[in-house]
């Protein structure tokens, strides 16, 4: 049986006969079928007037999370080990009164990355959404609005939860779809009153609800559906209530996120989780991956050479080229027009992409719909494939709106960008622990390198600390200065001394968690410059 997907409905109005939605393709049918299912899976969880009555639910307990939607892996293949980060005392309290949420963790990554507070889980993650509004909570107590992509997710996260589930669809002005069955489930569309919309999957045996399923849009895939499924019940007060919570996407039908409960509790004490006045009044942010609000300076590094942004822009002689095509979508097409100005008459043409992971490839979408060629290391070109291959259904990108086919030019180990007017080398990154597909661009005249996550100003450790210079000396190449997609432009001497410090920084780490026996990935530390002096 195929999977049922997130569809969009439309009440139609029948007079006397009820009220029917369309499943988007104009079939329409009774719903009647469907609000009763939705009421034995009430019954099934304690009943309507139990589950209706409730105020507060509060969610204790400690998961797993793919990173980067598993496109921050070593390789861009379907079959690279996958990164994952663990939640550690997560909760996630409802206001089932006031419909609003907050989910408390601490995350940390299971692989080895650079930062105490974000990748150690010294950081007490604090998100919340209420009603329309969005916003984060630091560890200070500062509140700060966040974008609506975060409300949308959020509010979709608040209904991904049998109960929350259940009541949206019983409420008497949410809108039922007619009912579909998927591999012995029955699945039911629900369009809550607020507009927010997901499919809710039945269990025919038990009439338990089965799994929530939704779509968001996402810039990486341009969009992606998430299926919530729920398993191991017990009773809570008379209401029967999961301890598992497994969310796949449907991206290469991977596990999302695994969330293991060790406690629920029912109509307990919560916080106020209203909105500040401030964050009211706040414009919400941008989220996602952005290079920061308004056009980039650009800044001339060499003849033909600019750096823009976090990208760095080359001039040949009918054309340029951009390393590195990162961001919102909004930033990434408002660099590709600037960098396609820099030159009267010489359009931007090609656009070179380090490697595969989220928050570099987050462009890659953006920069097919402008008709860009992109160019990566070979082994990206299959992910690439399936990303900008992927069509939208609702939430629809610039992509989706002038669609087109990837043209993609592979590098192996080494390609030469060559005319009368410039050169650049692209060389394929060695001795890199976190990613297998990267490249780097050589500027031999005016000796500039371009490279993305070989330096990261602001780190605490750095676990890949000799693969700057590693990659310098293994291709022969004269560095004066290094652009790097974050960061500043220095000279190597500078960034090499930022390295040093950061790898002393990963070696004390790993001291003090053997002495306290609590072992880490990437310890001891693999430095490749020990010897190398």
């Amino acid at each position: 049986m195929a999977r049922i997907l997130s569809v969009s409905l439309t009440v139609v109005a029948l007079g006397a006969g009820g009220t029917v939605l369309s499943d988007g393709v104009g079939a329409q049918a009774p719903v009647a079928e469907s609000r009763a299912l939705v009421a034995a899976a009430a019954d099934a969880l304690g009943g309507r007037e139990r589950i209706l009555s409730l105020r507060t639910l509060r969610v204790i307990g400690y998961g797993e999370l793919i990173d980067g939607h598993g496109l921050s892996n070593i390789a861009a293949g379907p079959h690279a080990p996958v990164r994952l980060n663990n939640l550690l005392e997560w909760e996630r309290t409802y206001d089932l009164v006031n419909g609003r949420m907050r989910t408390q963790f601490r995350q940390r990554t299971n692989f080895t990355f650079a930062n105490a507070g974000a990748n150690l889980g010294l950081n007490r993650n604090n998100e919340v959404v209420d009603g329309p509004i969005a916003f984060n909570v630091s560890m200070d107590g500062t509140a700060r609005r966040v974008g609506d992509a975060a409300v949308l997710e959020r509010r979709l996260r608040m209904l991904s939860h049998p109960l929350t589930a259940v009541r949206a669809a019983l409420q008497g002005d949410a809108a039922l779809g007619p009912l579909q069955r998927e591999d012995g489930t029955a699945v039911i569309p629900v369009r809550t009153a607020e507009g927010d919309e997901f499919v809710l999957g039945i269990d025919s045996r038990t009439s338990l609800p089965a799994w929530v399923r939704w779509l968001m849009p996402q810039i990486n895939f341009g969009e992606i559906e998430y299926t919530v499924h729920f398993s191991a019940w017990e009773p809570v007060d008379g209401v029967q209530l999961p301890m598992g919570f497994m969310t796949v996407q449907d991206w290469r039908n991977q596990t999302q996120e695994r969330l293991y409960i060790d406690r629920n509790i029912l109509d307990g004490p919560i916080d106020d989780m209203a909105a500040p006045q401030t964050v009211v009044d706040a414009q919400p942010g941008e989220g996602g991956f952005g290079f920061g609000g308004g056009p980039a300076t650009p800044v001339e590094l060499a003849a033909g050479v600019w750096r823009l942004g976090g990208s760095t822009v080359f001039e040949f002689d009918d054309h340029v080229v951009m390393y590195e095509v990162n961001g919102s979508e909004a930033r990434v097409l408002e660099r590709i027009a600037q960098a396609g100005q820099l030159v009267p008459g010489k359009p931007l043409t090609h656009a070179i992409v380090s490697h595969h992971h989220d928050d570099h490839a987050s462009g890659l979408r953006a920069a097919v719909s402008a008709g860009l060629v992109i160019v990566s290391h070979y082994s990206n070109e299959e992910t690439f494939r399936a990303l900008t291959e992927r069509r939208t259904t609702k939430y629809h990108d610039a992509l989706s709106l002038n669609y087109q086919t990837m043209q993609f030019v592979p590098v192996y180990d080494h390609l030469a960008l060559r005319d009368d007017t410039m050169a650049v080398d692209l060389y394929h990154v060695i001795a890199n622990n976190h990613m297998a597909s990267g490249l780097i661009a050589h500027v031999p005249a005016a000796r500039i390198l371009v490279e993305a996550d070989l330096t990261t100003p602001g780190w605490d450790y750095q676990w890949w600390g000799g693969s700057l210079l590693d990659n310098i000396e293994h291709r022969g190449l004269e560095v004066d200065l290094v652009s790097p997609v974050h960061g500043q432009v220095d000279t190597v001497e500078a960034l090499q001394a930022q390295i040093e410090a950061q790898v002393e920084g990963a070696r004390a780490l790993c001291a003090r968690a053997a002495e306290a026996q609590l072992f880490r990935p990437g310890c001891p530390v693999q430095y490749t410059r020990e010897n190398a002096q």
